[in-house]
C-alpha cells in the first residue's frame, strides 16, 4: 500500500524523510511469493473481529516501536472495511507503551 497523496507528508505513514526528501514507505499486504507478514496478519485478525463480534471499538496497547505498523494498519483497513471487510463503524484505537530495563539504552524484551 503506498501514499495516496490525501495527508501531508509528515502525518502520512506511506512516507518517510530521507536526506531533506520525502520517499515512499509502503506497507506490504501480501509478498511476491505469497506469504503472509504481520500487516497479513493484524488484517485478517481485525476482519475476523469485525465480522465476528462486530464491536464498536477495539483497543491495541502495543510495544512504542511498532507506531509505524499500526498507523498504516489503521490507515488500509478503513477501504477494506467499506467493502464488507468488516465493520465500518468501529473505531480503531492505539496506545503504545515503552518498556523500561535497568539500562535505559536497551529495550526491554519481548518476553519477561
Amino acid at each position: 500500500m503506498f501514499s495516496d497523496g490525501a495527508l501531508p507528508p509528515k502525518q502520512d505513514p506511506f512516507l518517510k524523510q530521507e536526506e531533506g526528501k520525502w520517499k515512499p514507505h509502503p506497507s506490504l499486504i501480501l509478498k511476491s511469493d505469497g506469504a503472509a507478514n504481520y500487516t497479513t496478519t493484524d488484517l485478517a485478525t481485525l476482519a475476523f473481529r469485525l465480522q465476528t463480534w462486530q464491536p464498536d471499538e477495539i483497543v491495541y496497547v502495543t510495544d512504542g516501536r511498532q507506531q509505524l505498523h499500526f498507523q498504516q494498519l489503521f490507515a488500509i483497513f478503513p477501504p477494506l472495511a467499506s467493502r464488507g471487510q468488516g465493520k465500518a463503524g468501529a473505531r480503531l484505537v492505539r496506545f503504545h507503551s515503552s518498556a523500561r530495563t535497568a539500562d535505559p539504552s536497551k529495550p526491554a524484551p519481548a518476553k519477561q
